[in-house]
């Protein structure tokens, strides 16, 4: 079968036009209906970061015929945004986002790689567009040159689906197909938790007091590189000798920091640290070793096997990140180990298109002004791979690397950091490799809320800039 030809399309401010250019570098200003017909017509795979353009595609196809269109979304559910549309119709087109394989901002990796930045500010002017084509597909095609050489497979759609293809072996896939939606994965999946975010108001230091902010270099790969177990699970105990558990249990938990998480009833997505109290849920066995926690009632154990599948790669990735002199190559290799963590956490999920004149319940809109919208397709025939069992293993074992620190005190921490007193003793485990902390950040500080802070020149918070001109 013959390849797609590819086309890079940027379209003006007010999508009336649209420069389309070729594979030979060629130049059209066509209209989006215009657009989606001759795609159809020639088969094209049509590139653009235009999350505007893409809908208005879906809105295209799904008028030519609704049961020929599907799309794909990225993100989370509360800021999905299209991946992907395909229309099958006639000979069908395929239209697709790559800006998921970017790891900064297309202005950064063009100067990373000697390039123009493509300006895709104010395109306005068909000549501002068309020149913005040209410039996303040389840095497109240059960019997968060095994401191919970095992962060593050829690039995906996203830096996750790359770092997947690259580091998951197919027998993983295969025993996704086969358990992805049986009980025992789904039992296995509550014992997955994220990220301790936490802030000790009480504890913050004083205002003329400076604060170090310490980070563990590279915490999920650290983890990575040693042994885990694979994503096939076994109900109960197994005998020859040591291995990985999943527990459902009763605990009783005592002791500041409170040492596990529990999921909040009121607020499905959000984790308490309780320092006292006892409960029943699911965890991985590095969360029970914890000091402070007491297993009163063992009600189901599920098994699995250990492995050292993923430690090649993530080894590589660290290696490499470590070695490079350049800043995206570096930045590239930091999301390949990260996102492959989150990969394995993943929820496998899938979205269908549904036009209605009344959102249904869980919906996303699709187009502000057409009466489109994805929801959950919870019997779709193949769903996104996903690993539990190693998933919820790698984030229980990173929980035990912050731990020890939280319990010699801190007053936030954010996944792979603490954050005290720069005259308080620094962490026991200094260093440059994975896994070792470091000094990320120091000096006087200010804190108003949960990824809300300033700690000398860096600035976290999703009011960045706010924050940034109220501190000065």
């Amino acid at each position: 079968m013959m390849a797609r030809p590819v086309w890079w399309a940027v379209a003006d401010s007010q999508l009336d036009e649209v420069a389309v250019v070729n594979e030979k570098g060629r130049t059209s200003l066509l209209d989006v209906a215009t657009l989606a017909e001759d795609a159809a017509r020639e088969r094209a795979r049509i590139m653009t970061v235009q999350q505007g353009l893409l809908r208005s595609l879906v809105v295209e196809a799904h008028n030519a015929d609704p049961e020929a269109t599907s799309a794909a979304l990225a993100g989370s559910p509360s800021g999905l945004r299209l991946a992907s549309v395909v229309w099958r119709g006639a000979k069908g087109w395929r239209a697709e986002d790559p800006s998921g394989l970017y790891p900064a901002s297309f202005g950064a990796i063009a100067d990373a790689l000697g390039l123009d930045a493509p300006e895709l500010g104010d395109a306005d002017a068909a000549d501002v567009a068309e020149d913005a084509a040209h410039a996303l597909a040389l840095l497109h095609d240059a960019w997968c040159g060095v994401v191919e050489n970095v992962a060593g497979v050829r690039p995906r759609n996203t830096i996750a689906g790359t770092a997947a293809a690259a580091a998951i072996p197919p027998r993983w896939h295969r025993w996704a197909l086969s358990q992805g939606r049986s009980e025992l994965w789904t039992s296995v999946r509550r014992a997955y938790y994220g990220g301790r975010v936490q802030w000790w108001q009480e504890r913050t230091p004083l205002e003329d007091e400076d604060v170090t902010v310490y980070d563990v270099h590279s915490l999920y790969g650290s983890v990575m590189l040693g042994e885990l177990p694979d994503p096939k699970l076994y109900e109960g105990t197994t005998a020859g000798g040591r291995v990985p558990h999943w527990l459902d249990v009763t605990v009783t938990v005592q002791g500041d920091p409170g040492p596990l998480p529990r999921r909040n009833e009121a607020r499905a997505w959000s984790l308490d640290w309780p320092t006292f109290g006892t409960w029943r849920g699911w965890y991985a066995q590095p969360d029970l070793e914890r000091e402070g926690v007491r297993i009163d009632k063992v009600h189901r154990i599920v098994s699995g096997r250990w492995s050292m599948d993923l430690a090649e790669p993530v080894g590589r990735w660290l290696d490499l990140r470590s070695s490079t002199s350049c800043t995206a190559t570096a930045k590239l290799c930091k999301l390949l180990v990260n996102t492959l963590a989150g990969k394995l956490c993943q929820r496998p999920m899938r979205w269908k298109l549904v036009s209605a004149r009344v959102a249904p319940e869980g919906a996303q809109p699709i187009h502000p002004d057409f009466p489109l919208f994805a929801v959950p397709d919870t019997d779709a025939a193949y769903q996104p791979f996903a690993a539990p069992a190693v998933g919820s293993w790698v984030t229980s074992a990173a929980r035990a690397v912050v731990w020890p620190e939280l319990v010699r005190g801190a007053h936030y921490t954010d996944t792979d950091s603490v954050h005290r007193a720069s005259s308080a003793p620094p962490p026991l485990n200094m260093g440059d490799a994975p896994g070792q902390w470091a000094v990320e950040a120091q000096g006087s500080h200010r804190y108003t809320a949960v990824k809300r802070y300033r700690v000398g020149d860096r600035v976290a918070g999703v009011r960045r800039k706010l924050m940034s001109h109220e501190i000065r």
